[in-house]
């Protein structure tokens, strides 16, 4: 749903999204910077996954994308 710099902008998003689908903070390095990755679920099935993503879209988060986890 989003990445950041900063955690406490990732904490705010994760708020935000909390009611749409269970959301977690997934620190990852990337080029030696620490960052913070918003992401949402698990969801059980694409056609769940594309209305979480679309109700995403709408609370604003324009640039988020499905990512299926290995």
């Amino acid at each position: 749903a989003g990445s950041f710099a900063v955690y406490d902008n990732a904490e705010r998003l994760t708020q935000r999204l909390i009611g749409i689908a269970p959301a977690v903070i997934d620190p990852v390095t990337v080029q030696g910077r620490k960052m913070y990755r918003v992401k949402l679920g698990p969801i059980a099935s694409v056609d769940e996954a594309d209305r979480v993503l679309e109700k995403v879209i709408k609370a604003g988060q324009g640039t988020a994308k499905v990512v299926k986890n290995k």
